[in-house]
């Protein structure tokens, strides 16, 4: 109840009669709680509090009650909020993220980051100790828009990080047979999940076989389009059981999000010579048809395992810097030298520190904007 102060209370005394004697009613009440029970008495105090600031100064004192509390430094969750009463700090770290917002939802717990080498960071260089030797190559790198997306938030718990290159939805459900120590993926998300990015797809639908295709044998035919067609009609079944176990792993209110793929060429620039000049033009856009494929065959995965989860395109966030541009965020084809073993590089076609902090901003802004 809302008792509104009357005009010129100090003219005859009046007001200061009705508010000893509000102070009177207000003393008894506490006396009333304290008999009751103290949980009652700490829901009332700030409440009691704000009464008799406006006893002593006549105004209104809202703020003082609604005043945030700091978190313990005990505290090893970072200070989330224990009560609906406690109000999270938007300014900084010993808050939790309010979880009205979308960021908020995406920040309340674990971020776990998942996929093949565009999640991983292949080519982006900085590769965590024990993914860059000869049994396992997954390359995590310090530059992964993952890993930029945890170290420029403010999350609640803590990082998973299980991308790994050449990842494919198998090494989702199973140990990874390629890369020693790699349990499956999937393992890493939990009821405290909160957040999940993913880019998978691409080593299925056969990204490598299709460039190595291109690169010897031509690919720009309606027999070969078709039978790429095929395999990622195929290909793409894996991914419906993928994301619903995302889910169902995770939890109905944990944001899962879907990372697309790139053009690779930029079909109009004047290309430089590089180990990629063989690639004709025609090619070139069939390759970034596959990817357009690729990106519809997710989408359309997504739709049907009907989950809630997103969708992040990062083609246009791309745009200008595709292979072949002036400024492109994405490897052209090089090769490596091992003792007279050579082959491509790992990181040809993958996109560089540039590239990752592109798909990172794509990411927080849908992070921000929400489903």
């Amino acid at each position: 109840m809302h008792m509104r102060q009357r005009a010129g209370r100090g003219d005859d005394g009046q007001g200061t009669v009705e508010y000893v004697g509000l102070g009177v009613v207000v003393t008894a009440l506490i006396g009333t709680l304290l008999a009751i029970g103290p949980g009652v008495m700490d829901r009332a105090h700030g409440a009691v509090d704000a009464v008799y600031c406006s006893l002593a100064t006549g105004a209104h004192c809202g703020d003082q009650a609604s005043a945030k509390t700091p978190a313990s430094s005990d505290d090893p969750t970072g200070g989330s909020p224990t009560s609906p009463d406690a109000a999270p700090s938007a300014t900084t770290s010993t808050y939790a993220p309010d979880p009205l917002t979308p960021r908020g939802i995406a920040e309340s717990g674990d971020y776990v980051a998942l996929g093949d080498s565009y999640s991983s960071g292949e080519g982006a260089d900085d590769y965590q100790p024990g993914t860059d030797v000869d049994t396992n190559r997954c390359h995590r790198s310090a530059n992964a828009y993952g890993q930029q997306v945890y170290n420029g938030g403010n999350f609640a718990g803590g990082f998973s990080f299980g991308a790994c290159s050449g990842g494919v939805v198998e090494d989702y459900f199973g140990p990874n047979q390629t890369n020693a120590g790699e349990r499956p993926q999937r393992d890493l998300i939990t009821k405290d999940t909160s957040l999940i990015t993913i880019s998978m797809g691409g080593n299925d639908f056969g990204f490598a076989d299709v460039l190595s295709h291109c690169m010897f044998h031509g690919c720009a035919n309606d027999k070969y389009l078709a039978e790429l067609r095929q395999r990622i009609a195929v290909e793409a079944g894996q991914l419906v059981d993928m994301y619903r176990d995302m889910r169902e792993r995770a939890g109905p209110d944990a944001r899962v999000i879907v990372v697309g793929y790139p053009h690779l060429f930029d079909v109009n620039g004047n290309h430089g010579l590089s180990l990629s000049s063989p690639i004709t033009a025609a090619e070139r856009r069939f390759l970034n048809n596959m990817s357009d494929m690729a990106n519809q065959a997710i989408r359309d995965s997504i739709a049907t395992a009907d989950s809630g989860i997103e969708f992040v395109d990062i083609r246009n966030a791309y745009a200008g810097h595709e292979i072949g541009s002036d400024a492109p965020w994405i490897h052209d084809l090089s090769l490596h030298w091992d003792w007279g073993n050579t082959g491509p590089n790992p990181s040809s076609f993958h996109p560089t520190q540039a590239g990752q902090g592109a798909i990172r901003d794509a990411v927080n802004q849908q992070i921000d904007e929400g489903p």
